[in-house]
């Protein structure tokens, strides 16, 4: 790179634009990756000198431009907490002054939404893997969701679902595989507190499993 500690300035020397990013090119051999709008906001033309304070900026809005693309590769897979992006940013060593903003962004545009990731995380552990909402809202506080935003999603589900017809379904399967075991009401009764759910609730299930099964028996 050439020195600018003698006041000298680098220039653009080439820039190209697509509908999704810019190549700015300097004389010095260097390339930087940015928002197609960022040329425009940085006032840049071909042969423009390009000072400390420009090369700075390029260098950060390149870094911005590669922060997001990393952002949306990782909401590709599955929906993200604010935290879980967080600490993905963090892990790929991009600056705060630089991921903030990204987050912020990303946040603006509805892919970054903590009370819609709750909502989804709960109705599939929940509804379709029998995870009880104790269980639930430790993995979501994990995640870094609000306590209060944890609660109206968890009062939303229990309110549309009968949770006491999901630990009945998982007990009876359950049961079938702890035939053998020596007590198999307790072990059935430690599997349900392990998968989340509530003791007042575990204890209903297993006390009415326990009476169907001594009614049954009575009968023959």
């Amino acid at each position: 790179m050439e020195d600018q500690s003698s006041g000298a300035c680098l220039a653009v020397s080439e820039i190209t634009c697509t509908s999704s990013s810019a190549s700015v090119k300097l004389d010095s051999g260097e390339e930087f990756r940015v928002r197609p709008e960022a040329v425009t906001a940085l006032g840049l033309t071909r042969g423009s000198a390009v000072d400390l304070s420009m090369l700075g900026a390029l260098q950060n809005e390149s870094e911005s431009l590669k922060c997001l693309s990393a952002g949306m590769r990782f909401l590709s897979f599955r929906s993200r907490s604010v935290k879980e992006m967080n600490d993905y940013f963090q892990r790929k060593g991009f600056r705060q002054e630089i991921s903030s903003p990204v987050v912020e962004k990303l946040k603006k545009a509805g892919y970054l939404d903590d009370y819609e990731f709750a909502k989804r995380y709960a109705e599939v552990k929940i509804l379709s893997k029998s995870v009880g909402p104790v269980r639930v809202r430790m993995e979501l506080q994990q995640k870094g969701i609000d306590s209060a935003i944890i609660t109206g999603v968890l009062d939303l589900i229990a309110s549309t679902s009968d949770e006491q017809e999901i630990i009945r379904a998982l007990a009876e399967k359950r049961l079938r595989l702890y035939a053998r075991k020596k007590d198999p009401l307790q072990s059935l009764r430690m599997y349900l507190f392990q998968r989340g759910f509530k003791p007042d609730d575990v204890n209903r299930a297993v006390n009415r499993i326990s009476s169907e099964m001594k009614s049954g028996s009575s009968e023959d």
